[in-house]
């Protein structure tokens, strides 16, 4: 009977653990507590009731798109007939961890693992326990009410004695808890309102570029972004909050410029309209320089084209280069200058002797004047 009897206030004690530390895993203090919910926690042949009143440290509102950070806590009020259980073991304190498992808006999020810190096992009255640990992050990706429910939690509980050290029977027990069954209540421990994300947008500039960076207080957003400079309209799309346009041509000096954002997901995000002074960069002369090799073993000319500034900087955009022997269309290719402001561009199959002509064209930009260069080379 002896033997019976501490088997059962074993199962008690494991009973109480995993209320305290299942629970762990549902609560913080936050804006609005669950009601007192109970669970049911199977010990041998009996259940054992546990009381908890769990939360988050969600706030009221969340913007949409953003990932928030939760921790969950829990208070758990264990009766005393199962604190005289857990006292007759020889237990000075409870200890453990909880695998809980919950839901948002009804579907099943990764296991809550909480962590019991060691709790002293008071002389008489109930076992009071608190409990706190981490949540996977919140997501706002659904507008309106999202609401954290509890489905259920294993706890594994540690039993020392006043010295520290492990109680001499069951000094670890683990035991599944499910909520009562035939009583009716809300298993929500926290609901969080989704609100629209308040949209912003920086214009920075590279030369006659403009990029529009897209941020929110919630997630980042994207759509649609129009520039409006000079009487002109550009549009484009951003990607990953990013849009980047060519601006048209304009006289150096300060011009409005006006950038309108419609987000594609329009109720998750606001539009944003910003007005600045953009400043037209000066038109430089500029000067082309090209060189043309020629590999008979492989028939192909090799054309490389270097674009300048007056100012001795690199030119930005296109140079279009067109080969002739005598008024016959030999080839052409249009090649993007890079940083340095040189491009190349390989010619084949030209094996017939002669002397052929070499066009270089650059095509300007907002920043530079268009230039043109001739050259020749033979072929023996």
């Amino acid at each position: 009977m002896r033997t019976s009897a501490l088997r059962r206030s074993v199962a008690a004690s494991a009973s109480v653990a995993i209320a305290a530390a299942g629970m762990a895993a549902l609560a913080a203090p936050a804006q609005a507590a669950s009601a007192e919910l109970i669970f049911a926690c199977p010990i041998l042949s009996t259940n054992y009731d546990f009381k908890t009143v769990a939360d988050t440290d969600l706030p009221a509102t969340v913007p949409f798109g953003k990932s928030v950070p939760v921790v969950a806590t829990a208070l758990v009020t264990v009766p005393d007939a199962v604190r005289t259980i857990v006292a007759g073991l020889g237990a000075a304190t409870v200890e453990g961890k909880a695998v809980v498992k919950a839901t948002v808006n009804d579907t099943a999020i990764t296991d809550i693992t909480e962590t019991v810190p060691s709790t002293a096992v008071p002389a008489s009255g109930e076992l009071v326990v608190n409990a706190a640990g981490a949540a996977p992050a919140f997501v706002a990706s659904k507008l309106g009410t999202n609401a954290y429910k509890v489905s259920g939690y294993t706890a594994t509980l540690n039993l020392k004695k006043a010295d520290g050290t492990p109680t001499a029977m069951f000094p670890t027990v683990s035991i599944p808890c499910l909520p009562k069954p035939g009583v009716t209540q809300d298993l929500t421990f926290d609901t969080v309102e989704v609100i629209q994300a308040t949209s912003a947008m920086a214009l920075s500039y590279s030369g006659s570029k403009v990029t529009a960076t897209l941020s929110s207080n919630g997630g980042t957003p994207d759509g649609a972004v129009v520039f409006t400079v000079g009487g002109k309209t550009v549009e484009t799309i951003s990607y990953g909050g990013k849009a980047t346009a060519q601006l048209p041509a304009l006289p150096t000096g300060p011009h409005p410029i006006t950038a309108t954002f419609t987000p594609t997901n329009a109720a998750g995000y606001t539009a944003v309209t910003v007005t600045e002074t953009y400043q037209a960069p000066v038109v430089q002369k500029t000067t082309t320089n090209a060189t043309a090799k020629y590999k008979a073993s492989k028939d192909k000319a090799t054309i490389k084209a270097e674009v300048l500034n007056a100012d001795d900087t690199a030119a930005t955009g296109e140079v279009k280069i067109k080969i002739t022997k005598g008024s016959k269309k030999i080839g052409k290719a249009t090649a993007e200058l890079n940083a340095k402001g040189k491009a190349k561009s390989v010619f084949k199959k030209i094996s017939q002797p002669g002397k052929y002509t070499v066009k270089v064209s650059y095509l300007g930009a907002q920043e530079s004047k268009k230039s043109t260069t001739k050259l020749t080379f033979k072929v023996k």
